[in-house]
């Protein structure tokens, strides 16, 4: 599968509600669509729970993004579904099955006509469910792979370390682990550029908002990342041949994601 970007929220567009939320510590359903991946919504049990956005206008996403989640825990069958009636009949549009705790991406065919009602349902789990951040919108998918060679996962350490005056290390004290891309496209046309690429930077990507990006998810599945802009990253076109952006690099980064993740120390 192609390269894909989702920062189109449509949760963020309409009355976000839940069946239910936690009061054991300080969940709200509202902190799904701050961006922040260190604020949670927590259900408060395991009985049918579910998070639903309703919109004015019927929208149609095909794709949906999770991020900092226990799914790989919570048992039973988690579910995308719409109400296109507007009757409270659920129709199932995706099943959701988790691979550890690595962030979620699905893509799937719009809803025939839209729909003004989605939710993510949890069907006889076993633990509450929880989870940090919740896309749902249409992706922008690139027309063709990044150039080669392709790193898709760039992982450092940000921490600390002590180091004795003989030279032994004495203990390290590890903050996070920083993940970056770097990803270089070439000959892209004029017209994917200012469809697709010049609406995401100006209207999302330049104020440094998350967004998800995947490189591959038929072939590399696990490499899906919560990214922002990294602070070296600029708005640029070279145009040789007018028809065509000549060049466009991505550089994004986040904090890795693996099947044990915990996003902790994060501000």
């Amino acid at each position: 599968m192609l390269p894909i970007i989702l920062y189109e929220n449509i949760f963020r567009d309409g009355t976000l509600t839940a069946s239910g939320t936690s009061t054991d510590d300080d969940y709200d359903v509202d902190y799904l669509v701050d961006y922040h991946s260190y604020t949670k919504w927590k259900a408060d049990g395991i009985t049918d729970p579910w998070v639903a956005i309703e919109l004015g206008t019927a929208a149609s996403p095909d794709c949906l993004g999770i991020y900092n989640h226990n799914f790989n825990e919570v048992g039973g069958t988690i579910k995308l579904q719409h109400d296109s009636d507007d009757n409270d009949v659920w129709t199932d549009i995706e099943t959701i099955t988790p691979n550890g705790t690595y962030p979620i991406i699905i893509t799937f065919d719009p809803v025939d006509g839209g729909s003004t009602k989605y939710r993510i349902f949890f069907d006889t789990p076993t633990l509450a469910p929880e989870m940090a951040v919740i896309f749902l919108g249409t992706k922008i998918e690139f027309p063709y792979p990044p150039e080669s060679p392709v790193t898709s996962l760039e992982e450092g350490v940000r921490g600390s370390t002590e180091i004795s005056e003989g030279g032994h290390t004495l203990g390290s004290l590890i903050d996070f682990f920083p993940n970056d891309i770097n990803h270089n496209f070439k000959n892209i046309t004029r017209t994917w550029f200012d469809t697709y690429f010049r609406p995401f930077w100006f209207n999302h990507a330049r104020y440094r908002i998350h967004f998800f990006y995947a490189v591959d998810l038929d072939n590399r599945p696990n490499d899906i990342n919560y990214f922002r802009i990294s602070d070296n990253m600029t708005f640029k076109e070279t145009l040789t041949i007018l028809s065509l952006t000549d060049e466009l690099l991505l550089s994004f980064t986040g904090i890795s994601s693996d099947q044990n993740f915990v996003p902790f120390l994060e501000s």
